[in-house]
């Protein structure tokens, strides 16, 4: 497997997955009765008393129509975050370096460039 099968798994079906288990969750658990006050550990047997199968058709249908719906949307797949990093790394490290000078002098000169950079091997 290549290190971009990899990201599109995690991101684009594995993630999308897992948030459908908290959609699930908030759908069948939480929202239908939110004044009642019920323990955690009450609403975890009310979930887990549902079936496997039904809490993971649910997840996997939720995964599924998300990515559809924001594939047609022009919103995924979205580039590396690395990409992205190395587009913005400047103008962050120009907003920190102002920011400190600007709203906490006593901070000038204390925190050097070191501590402002990136280091650009981590997020590649």
């Amino acid at each position: 497997m290549t290190s971009q099968a990899a990201r599109a798994t995690v991101l684009f079906r594995t993630l999308l997955h897992e948030i459908g288990h908290y959609v699930d969750w908030l759908r069948h658990i939480v929202w239908p009765c939110p004044d009642v006050e019920v323990s955690e550990e009450r609403r975890e047997q009310l979930y887990f008393s549902r079936s496997h199968t039904v809490r993971e058709d649910f997840a996997h249908r939720y995964a599924t129509e998300t990515f559809n719906r924001l594939k047609e949307e022009g919103k995924l797949p979205f580039e590396q975050l690395s990409s992205v990093l190395s587009d913005c790394e400047h103008e962050f490290d120009n907003f920190v370096a102002r920011t400190t000078t600007e709203y906490s002098p006593e901070l000038n000169g204390i925190i050097s460039d070191e501590d402002l950079a990136f280091d650009r091997e981590a997020t590649a």
